[in-house]
């Protein structure tokens, strides 16, 4: 019940990670370090400069080594299983998932929440719920990932066509919300450079649309969700807005 203490827990395990790692860096490792190295201010630099000194984090999430072997294993993918599918990227959408909403309000404020107490809710007092508990908000974000990719992608309606492997990177955006960009590799895809470009854009447009719904439509409110719109991260680099635009029209 105490985001603290889970977190003061992790960095334990963490610490033992890397005591452990260096510890059997320095046992296997065909250079000989003495204690009078380790005291030299130089021979640290020397271990920094050739990145020595950071290898005994390759365990630990989200270091740079980390995610160097990360690099690898997914170059090693392509290398296998040639150029993914698709590209996706999923969001976690807290304040419409009423059942998070209603476990947050258990957990934190002893209430049982009703479908319409939740309707009344405004976002400010979504927000400040989701933002008390950002543990059960993960884990629950992570349970929602793994049922959509249970029930949706590998059903057997394949909207995506048969998965055959898939590669996915967890990040956390500025707001604190999870969220994943992924890779697929789909069966009997075709390989741009190798098939023909028609054939290429016939399997695109059997399976992606940019077109906009209707009004009345009742998948208005759920593309509205699949829309990017522009921020100011957008325009870093000194890339006008103009040129943007007329980037993302010629993407579509």
């Amino acid at each position: 019940m105490s985001v603290p203490n889970i977190f003061c827990k992790l960095k334990i395990l963490q610490i033992k990670q890397i005591q452990d790692t260096a510890f059997i860096s320095l046992y296997f490792s065909q250079k000989k370090y003495t204690a009078g190295d380790l005291n030299s201010e130089d021979y640290l630099n020397k271990l920094v400069h050739l990145d020595e000194g950071f290898r005994v984090l390759k365990n630990v999430r989200g270091s740079p080594p980390y995610f160097v072997k990360c690099k690898k294993d997914l170059f090693s993918m392509i290398r296998q299983l040639g150029n993914p599918t698709w590209f996706c990227s999923f969001s976690a959408a807290e304040t419409r998932w009423t059942h998070l909403l209603k476990t947050l309000g258990k957990i934190l404020e002893k209430k049982d929440y009703t479908d319409d107490d939740n309707k009344q809710m405004t976002w400010e007092q979504k927000s400040n719920l989701i933002q008390k508990d950002p543990v059960t908000c993960a884990r629950n974000f992570d349970h929602m990932v793994q049922l959509f990719s249970r029930d949706v992608l590998k059903s057997s309606v394949m909207p995506v066509v048969e998965i055959v492997d898939y590669c996915y990177r967890v990040e956390v955006q500025q707001r604190g919300s999870p969220h994943i960009h992924a890779l697929f590799w789909v069966k009997h895809a075709p390989q741009y450079e190798k098939n023909p470009n028609e054939e290429i854009v016939a399997f695109v447009d059997e399976y992606i649309t940019c077109q906009t719904p209707d009004s009345s439509s009742k998948m208005e409110d759920l593309v509205n969700l699949q829309m990017h719109r522009h921020a100011k991260t957008c325009k870093r680099a000194g890339i006008k807005y103009e040129d943007l635009t007329s980037h993302c029209h010629q993407g579509q």
